[in-house]
C-alpha cells in the first residue's frame, strides 16, 4: 500500500482515499477514525495490524463489497455500527483480547456465515448481529455476561446455539424472528438454565 492512500496525523488514520481492493493498514497506525472507510465501494479485504489499539464507530459501515476483515488482537472493543450494512461480509477474524461488541456492530451483515467468539468476550450489545441471516452456528463463550436486546434478531439460518455461560443479563427479543428450529446446547446445570430464562429481574440493555 502507498502512504498517499491514507490521510494520517500522528498515527491516527483519518481517511482512506486509495483505490485498492485489498488493504493492509500500515504498521505505524495506532488508531482508526470513525467513518474512515465508510461507504467505500471498492475494498474487498482489510488486514489491520496489532499496532492499532482503537477503531472508531462506523469505520467500515456500508462498505458494500467488503468480504473479509482481520482485526488486530490488540483490540478489546468493537464500536457501534462498525460494519453496519456490509452486506457481502463473509469472514471476520475477531481479536483474542476482545471483551465487548457494541450495538449494531454487524447489523445487516447478510453474508456472515460463522463467527468465532474469543473466550474473553463478556458483552454482545443490542442489535449487534440483527439481520445476519446467513449465520448458521454460534458458540457463545463462557465469560459472556450480557446479550443486548435483539442481538440475533432475524438470524433465520441459525441452526445450532451453544451456551457455555450463566448469563446474568439476557435482553429482550434476542432471537426474535430467528430460525424457530434452533438446536440449543447448554453446558450448565438445569437450575442455571431455568434461572437464565425465567428471571423477571433481568432487563435488556
Amino acid at each position: 500500500m502507498k502512504s498517499v492512500d491514507f490521510i494520517v496525523k500522528d498515527g491516527h488514520l483519518i481517511e482512506y482515499i486509495g483505490k485498492s481492493e485489498h488493504i493492509e493498514v500500515p504498521e505505524e497506525i495506532t488508531t482508526i477514525a470513525e467513518f474512515a472507510f465508510e461507504g467505500n465501494k471498492k475494498i474487498k479485504s482489510v488486514i489491520i495490524p496489532n499496532s492499532v489499539l482503537a477503531i472508531g464507530r462506523a469505520a467500515f459501515g456500508k462498505c458494500e463489497n467488503l468480504k473479509s476483515v482481520i482485526l488486530p488482537d490488540s483490540l478489546s472493543e468493537i464500536e457501534p455500527l462498525m460494519f453496519i450494512d456490509c452486506k457481502r461480509l463473509e469472514r471476520v477474524a475477531l481479536p483474542r483480547e476482545l471483551k465487548i461488541i457494541k450495538r449494531m456492530a454487524f447489523y445487516q451483515c447478510k453474508a456472515l456465515i460463522n463467527i468465532d467468539f474469543p473466550e474473553k468476550l463478556s458483552v454482545i450489545g443490542a442489535n449487534a448481529f440483527e439481520g445476519c441471516c446467513s449465520l448458521e452456528n454460534l458458540e457463545l463463550p463462557s465469560k459472556l455476561q450480557r446479550i443486548g436486546d435483539r442481538a440475533f434478531c432475524q438470524c433465520k439460518s441459525l441452526r445450532e446455539l451453544t451456551l457455555c455461560s450463566i448469563l446474568f443479563d439476557l435482553g429482550q427479543e434476542v432471537f426474535f424472528e430467528a430460525n424457530k428450529q434452533i438446536k440449543l446446547i447448554y453446558t450448565g446445570t438445569s437450575n442455571e438454565f431455568f434461572n437464565l430464562f425465567t428471571s423477571k429481574a433481568r432487563k435488556g440493555r
